[in-house]
């Protein structure tokens, strides 16, 4: 846990806006075993850097659920579909040539 928190604390000093929105979420839930899911959801993300640039991109949650005790979580997560317009934090922006 003390990871996590650590990971989203720079995250916080690092930017100064970041939106996330999850959509068009859809459960299969498994007919062999009623404690097993399948999800899949978009994902669209907007970040504003420190110096005001933007960063717009998103893809697809591939999620696995389990159910334990009663509740159900996330128990695997893979992300497809991959798209960004902008640059990350770890990227150099690149010069467009005419």
């Amino acid at each position: 846990m003390a990871a996590i928190c650590d990971a989203v604390t720079q995250q916080w000093d690092a930017l100064r806006e970041m939106h996330h929105w999850t959509a068009n979420h859809a459960v299969t839930f498994d007919g062999d075993d009623p404690d097993c899911a399948a999800g899949e959801a978009d994902v669209r993300v907007l970040i504003v850097f420190r110096d005001g640039t933007r960063f717009r991109g998103g893809g697809t949650y591939l999620d696995r659920y389990t159910r334990s005790g009663g509740v159900w979580r996330i128990s695997r997560r893979e992300v497809g579909g991959v798209f960004a317009d902008g640059h990350s934090p770890t990227s150099t922006p690149t010069e467009e040539s005419d």
